[in-house]
């Protein structure tokens, strides 16, 4: 794990961690409970989604039950987009729609240009995904993000390099400031780990806190836990130097109008995906 201090756009201090991996990420959790936040032996299911030895569990091997479910939303998510999760391309042949005129000067057998849909190479794509939600936010909708933004980094993983990110900031009662990032390996996607990390709410809410209270050194009973700052702004600004990424996607957080709208159901799920792949060069648009 790699330490970062970092300054958001209006000047807080942030103690911060870049995991490499979510191996990592497990690894930084496994410490003593006095070294924990309070909400690390508080087992409300409800709240966390599990107590905390089944969320350190599911940290350091994936949840294959949730594997499931978020391979259900996958195939959903990708059915929508089709065959579309290809761009058209003109090319040489030997038959097609319009003569290359200078090629059959040339006497080449490739006279001919027609259409088709193709992958196609281009830059890499950084996916970075806003874990941090309010105690409001209910488990199907952190799960379908996670799931909208893990088929985004499959089918865009299919054309170009992708480098997927879950990253979280947030601060106590005492405004101590904490972030931190965690990529996940997408060739191949560690489907097991990410389905855990971006599905699950004890992952953005137990393991979350545990990760922070360390990182900033919060005492082990500040239970109260609440947004950066001028969040959206300041996350904005330390994203870069959380992920080491310059230019990259924002999934947005659940608590914005943006994301509220996107994954209030499996239908936006997937026209959000469409949206996305279309902006980034993965489709064609209509």
């Amino acid at each position: 794990m790699l330490r970062l201090d970092l300054k958001t756009s209006g000047g807080q201090q942030v103690a911060a961690g870049r995991f490499d991996a979510p191996e990592q990420f497990a690894a930084w959790l496994d410490i003593p409970t006095e070294a924990a936040s309070v909400h690390w032996t508080e087992d409300n299911r409800h709240f966390h989604g599990a107590n905390a030895r089944d969320t350190l569990e599911r940290a350091r091997g994936g949840d294959l039950a949730r594997v499931a479910l978020a391979d259900a939303m996958l195939a959903h998510l990708e059915d929508a987009v089709g065959f579309e999760a290809r761009r058209w391309r003109t090319i040489d042949s030997v038959a097609g729609g319009a003569p290359n005129v200078a090629a059959f000067l040339a006497g080449s057998p490739m006279s001919m240009r027609r259409r088709v849909r193709m992958l196609d190479a281009a830059a890499p794509l950084t996916i970075a995904v806003e874990m941090t939600v309010s105690a409001n936010v209910d488990k199907a909708s952190i799960a379908r993000r996670g799931a909208a933004a893990l088929a985004l980094a499959r089918i865009a993983a299919g054309q170009r390099p992708v480098a997927l990110w879950g990253h979280y900031a947030c601060q106590d009662g005492r405004d101590k400031a904490a972030a931190f990032a965690v990529r996940i390996e997408t060739a191949p996607l560690d489907t097991s780990r990410a389905a855990w990390l971006l599905c699950a709410p004890e992952a953005c809410r137990r393991a979350a806190f545990a990760a922070c209270a360390r990182l900033a050194a919060w005492d082990q009973d500040s239970s109260s836990v609440r947004w950066l700052d001028t969040h959206a702004d300041s996350v904005a600004s330390i994203l870069p130097a959380l992920t080491g990424a310059g230019d990259l996607v924002s999934v947005a957080g659940l608590d914005s109008r943006e994301g509220e709208v996107a994954f209030r159901s499996d239908e936006a799920a997937a026209a959000w995906v469409k949206s996305m792949l279309a902006t980034h060069g993965g489709i064609e648009r209509a």
